[in-house]
């Protein structure tokens, strides 16, 4: 899909996010991306919608981390309507990725009832060529998964629960000879993309 400048902050553009949306989040600052997803999550439980959060890092920090953006984690998961999920278990198969990555998305999107929202990055370091190569092998299966709905696939659940994905990759140490074919492709397998900086402020690039 091609992009272009839409001229919306980061945080107005998390308030208006429709469904059946794939997203693409860049950072530099993990809290002002955690503002951003948290934003994107608070505006579907405001709708009622089923939100997850996938993390590699302890449950109990991102309810604490929601809680100092004024968000009552603990009130939403009770209600089943917030889902922290710990994938520091997920094990990637590079001969077998495609199905790894069904079997990921199985397990996240488990009994949830359309329409959705989900922010998760599967793949938690993408440093080297192979790693790139496999990410963006993902990612494109993914926007696929979206485009096409609920067509048969490996990733069918994604599109087929209108739901709507925000993807999150640290770009604070990525190197133009290795990174840039990387950049490239997930700008053209996503239905929009938010830079944010560790300045602040930011920009969005959404298709036209």
């Amino acid at each position: 899909m091609k992009l272009a400048p839409s001229y919306t902050h980061p945080l107005s553009f998390a308030d208006r996010v429709e469904s059946q949306s794939h997203i693409v989040l860049f950072y530099e600052n993990r809290e002002y991306a955690e503002e951003i997803q948290f934003r994107f999550l608070w505006k579907g439980l405001e709708k009622r919608e089923t939100c997850i959060y996938s993390t590699y890092g302890d449950p109990a920090a991102v309810v604490d981390a929601m809680f100092e953006q004024k968000i009552d984690a603990t009130h939403w998961v009770e209600e089943g309507l917030l889902r922290i999920v710990d994938i520091r278990g997920l094990r990637l198969l590079p001969n077998q990725l495609e199905e790894s990555v069904s079997e990921a998305i199985k397990v996240l999107v488990a009994g949830v009832k359309a329409p959705y929202r989900m922010v998760c990055t599967l793949m938690k370091d993408i440093k080297d060529f192979t790693q790139i190569e496999a990410n963006m092998r993902i990612e494109s299966s993914v926007q696929e998964a979206f485009t096409l709905g609920v067509a048969n696939g490996p990733l069918s659940d994604l599109g087929s629960l209108n739901g709507s994905l925000m993807c999150s990759y640290d770009i604070s140490n990525i190197q133009a000879q290795i990174h840039g074919k990387w950049l490239m492709s997930l700008l053209k397998n996503h239905d929009a993309a938010i830079f944010a900086p560790k300045s602040g402020d930011g920009i969005v690039l959404a298709g036209s």
